[in-house]
């Protein structure tokens, strides 16, 4: 389209995205059904510490507390009380010449308070179970983009998702603007450019295989530049004897001559690589250039431990990224079983796309966290032929061998719903610049097809058919081509309304309906998929089967077995346990020399392997407060201490009845998330209990929270440091139901390794780890971390009842409110009925009035 009409373009799109006819009804949000009240006890407390000052009689500071409503109707009576809390978090009430209350009375009166005005906010906010319109946030619009043209998309031009409680599916917290517009018209060419209306043309399948011996010949061009630089050096330091630097950088090209001659002597070198030999690592890539054809890609690697046996400590690790990357696009690691005499080959799948992420793979050994040998401490990574000799001259460990790396595709898959052949099929796709211009009849029918897709098998309106076919004829009127037109006109459904958000219209005031099949079907596809539904699903709803009980429920599981609900278990538990915190730990902060990135990747997704565990086997929900196995992988054996861990992958392991390791407080995600990297937090961790485990989050900390004495940490127990909190009845109120807690937990180090004490910061003395408490309630208690998770076992309840309103909120993109408490009350009371397994809750879940209705 020329650039004068760019602007008029724009305002026309706007007009035809924001139309009412087009976006359909939405619902008003309906009122919470009873209004929060604040506890009798309160009054009480207020009666008799503050009513002299600010009561009938005499209102100091224009304040009168007698006559406050206790029934919080509106955000204006809960921000009076919560006003009241303040003063009292703050100590500046009762003044100091009054009588003082009793610590524990005053801590009694804040928690109690603090809950009150929490349960408030939950009811003002509730949406009356009523699941408000809302788009796709920039993972779902990734997955359908896929869904529909097969090609991956550069979510990151989309403004950030916002979240409520880490959940990025909540329409409450959605906007739209003509930022998010212009992206998404962007985007939709983007993708329309790389599948249907493509000017490149891209090579078909290719199968090709690179030998990493050349390296060698590679490297011996070294000699001449060491050759030079020793000599350089010695006639410097002959000069200059008092230079040290002249005499480092002399014995460092001394030493990488020498490891070079040794490499190149190894018989292992004249079939393939050593990576990396004591430094000297020779480059083993694989770079995918642009003109690759998008789509999977699988690659192979044969290769084995430079030893006459197959070591346990030996991965290949897989860098995607461009060279030397501190921000690589990824990094996977594959433990290595085989030797030099009986190789093995590592299989994996890759997805090129139009260098969105790098196409270019390293193939390395992991190393672990490596430290400079101390007397090579002062040099600098110039000074270097090659930079991890700083690290690994002295190396002992086998050496990874690499024989060969071969790549083929892309492999054969499903041709998408919105294929170029599916709209094109007497069309040769990718190999043509422009389009005849389309008969109007042909024309039609294209944008019909095409835009019931999108629309997620929605008809759409004569009338914004109309439109779309005058916008092209108005690209064609002004010169544009037939192919730019096109994409033009296509790039403007994937931006209407009717696709960017998932349509359940309801007239205004109607009283709630049940979803339609193919609405059910879409809500239970970006449910389990985040993507639109597939052909059974639409068939089913298209028959009117889908809704009935059995076949729902077999479309569930149909879902659940499928890998694309990784995506649900991966996001879901990113959400619900905040699993982007772990992101905030660099492994090289920590104080274990074995938590490495490997291990860190690892146990991110032990997470997600554990719970998918429960949710095949239909485990209970509270298997995840404890249990008699975990989920790992290889390196995580390695790091739990677990021995006889055989193959790669993650798989399910027997635990002996003393382990530390069952459910999610043994996992090292989890203890790390939960702390700073270098120390341990008993409040983070006793937070995380709290919240995730028996749902009963505490409130936010108080403004007045005195700060943790950095120069005292580390020269006493954890215990002693955080008796702070037990000194003020402000801190008091809610740190009696934290902080023991996390002392049960203490026993895990930051990284979530087991130990019986710890050391003080300077290293002379080492405090013994007392891990008894109290429970919430004030009444159980504990004396270690079993028996901790004993008594969290007892609340299993709880535990179900906050899992189900978190896969709840999830499920229905709103918060979960007062008004739903009968709908949760009721999956709690039939999981628990079914056994209380994982995949019965997602079955009692799609199967509630709230999922099945609008």
């Amino acid at each position: 389209m020329p650039i004068q009409t760019i602007a008029s373009f724009l305002r026309s799109t706007a007009r035809l995205l924001l139309a009412p006819a087009t976006l359909g009804a939405i619902a008003p949000v309906a009122p919470g059904a009873e209004h929060a009240e604040v506890s009798p006890g309160v009054r009480t407390f207020l009666q008799e510490h503050c009513f002299q000052c600010h009561g009938p009689e005499k209102q100091k500071g224009s304040q009168r507390f007698d006559t406050m409503p206790t029934t919080i109707a509106d955000e204006a009576i809960a921000q009076r009380w919560q006003d009241v809390l303040d003063v009292l978090n703050l100590d500046e009430m009762p003044p100091e010449d009054a009588d003082q209350p009793d610590k524990d009375d005053l801590a009694d009166v804040l928690e109690t308070l603090t809950s009150d005005l929490a349960e408030a906010r939950k009811r003002l906010t509730d949406a009356g179970g009523e699941t408000v319109i809302r788009r796709l946030n920039r993972r779902e619009y990734a997955e359908t983009i896929r869904h529909l043209f097969g090609v991956p998309i550069e979510t990151e031009l989309l403004p950030e998702d916002a979240e409520i409680d880490g959940f990025d599916t909540l329409g409450q917290a959605q906007s739209f603007s003509s930022l998010h517009l212009e992206r998404y018209l962007d985007l939709g060419r983007r993708a329309l450019d790389r599948t249907l209306l493509t000017e490149r043309r891209y090579d078909d399948y290719f199968k090709s295989r690179s030998e990493p011996e050349d390296a060698g010949k590679k490297l011996a061009r070294h000699f001449e530049k060491l050759e030079k630089n020793i000599a350089n050096f010695e006639q410097r330091v002959a000069e200059h004897p008092d230079k040290k630097e002249f005499q480092m950088r002399l014995g460092i090209s001394k030493r990488e001559s020498e490891l070079l001659t040794a490499y190149l002597d190894r018989p292992e070198t004249e079939t393939g690589a050593l990576i990396p030999f004591r430094g000297i690592n020779p480059s083993c890539d694989l770079n995918l250039w642009k003109k690759k054809k998008f789509g999977t890609y699988r690659i192979r690697v044969r290769c084995g431990a430079a030893a006459s046996q197959p070591v346990d400590d030996l991965f290949l690790k897989v860098v995607r990224g461009e060279f030397r990357s501190t921000q690589p696009d990824g990094v996977e690691f594959y433990r290595v079983t085989g030797t030099v005499g009986n190789p093995e080959v590592i299989e994996f799948d890759v997805e090129l796309d139009d260098l969105i992420r790098s196409n270019r793979f390293s193939f390395e050994r992991r190393n672990g966290r490596m430290e400079t040998i101390p007397d090579l401490e002062g040099s600098r990574n110039y000074y270097f032929q090659f930079p991890q000799l700083a690290q690994l001259r002295d190396d002992q460990r086998p050496d990874l061998w690499i024989d060969w790396v071969e790549v083929e595709g892309p492999l054969d898959t499903a041709p998408p719903p919105l294929s170029a052949a599916a709209l094109f099929p007497d069309r040769d796709p990718g190999k043509y610049k422009s389009l005849p211009d389309l008969e109007e009849a042909s024309l039609r029918d294209l944008l019909e097809r095409f835009t019931f897709e999108a629309f997620r098998h929605q008809e759409p309106d004569r009338a914004y058919i109309d439109r779309l076919m005058n916008i092209y004829a108005g690209g064609i009127a002004h010169g544009t081509s037939s192919a730019e037109a096109l994409k033009d006109t296509l790039a403007i459904v994937l931006a209407s309304p009717r696709f960017l958000f998932l349509h359940e219209p309801r007239p205004a005031g109607s009283p709630r309906r049940p979803l339609d099949g193919r609405e059910l079907a879409v809500r239970l596809s970006y449910f389990l998929w985040s993507a639109p539904p597939d052909d059974e699903l639409y068939q089913l709803a298209d028959a009117g089967k889908l809704g009935e009980p059995q076949i729902l429920k077999q479309q569930v599981d149909r879902l659940l077995d499928s890998p694309r609900s990784e995506l649900f278990v991966d996001t879901f538990l990113h959400a619900w346990l905040e699993l982007d915190r772990l992101d905030r730990i660099k492994p090289e902060a920590t104080p274990s020399r074995h938590y490495d990135q490997a291990v860190q990747q690892s146990s991110r997704r032990e997470v997600s392997a554990f719970f998918r565990t429960l949710l095949d086997e239909n485990l209970p929900v509270h298997r995840l407060i404890d249990s008699d196995f975990i989920t790992i992988d290889p390196t995580l054996a390695q790091f739990y201490g677990i021995p006889g861990l055989r193959g790669d992958g993650f798989r399910k392991v027997e635990l002996p009845s003393d382990s530390v390791r069952g459910g999610l407080l043994g996992q090292s995600a989890i203890l790390t998330l939960t702390g700073t990297g270098d120390r341990t937090s008993p409040v983070e961790r006793g937070v995380f209990v709290l919240r995730k485990l028996l749902d009963r989050p505490p409130p936010p900390a108080p403004a007045n929270v005195p700060m943790l004495d950095e120069e005292t940490v580390g020269s006493r127990s954890i215990r002693d440091t955080l008796n702070v909190h037990m000194t003020k009845a402000q801190c008091h109120s809610c740190h009696r139901r934290i902080d023991p807690l996390g002392f049960g937990q203490e026993n895990f180090d930051p990284v979530g390794q087991w130990r019986e004490s710890v050391p003080s910061s300077d290293g002379t003395t080492r405090f013994p780890i007392e891990a008894s408490g109290v429970m919430p309630d004030g009444q159980r208690t504990f004396d270690n971390f079993h028996e901790m998770k004993r008594e969290l076992l007892a609340d299993r309840e709880a535990f179900l009842r906050g899992l189900t309103e978190s896969l709840l909120t999830y499920a229905l993109g709103r918060t979960v409110g007062f008004t739903d408490q009968e709908t949760i009350e009721q999956i709690v009371a039939q999981t628990t009925a079914g056994g209380h397994g994982l995949r019965t809750l997602i079955h009692q879940i799609t199967l509630s009035e709230g999922f099945l209705t609008k």
